[in-house]
């Protein structure tokens, strides 16, 4: 069986560290993408089965459901979003 991979999304190094320490210790192989440009290129050249996106981009003008479009187009694979945006 495959190693499962998991790709996080945001610009918060010590949440992005938490939670890659978690997935791993739960059997992942994780990576890790800083922008939208970033994700466009991880996702070519890899298949995720799991997707988890801090969409409060404090240190870049980013658009985080904007990348959720992207992802959604290239993969079905679950996405799991983490906000602490208080409307939508």
């Amino acid at each position: 069986m495959e190693t499962p991979q998991a790709l996080l999304v945001g610009d918060q190094p010590a949440i992005l560290r938490t939670l890659r320490r978690n997935l791993s210790g739960r059997g992942y192989d994780v990576s890790i993408a800083l922008d939208d440009r970033d994700v466009m290129e991880v996702i070519q050249d890899t298949q995720f089965d799991l997707f988890v996106l801090l969409l409060d981009f404090a240190t870049i003008e980013v658009d985080g459901l904007s990348i959720c479009r992207q992802i959604r187009n290239a993969t079905q694979a679950p996405l799991i979003v983490l906000s602490a945006i208080g409307a939508e």
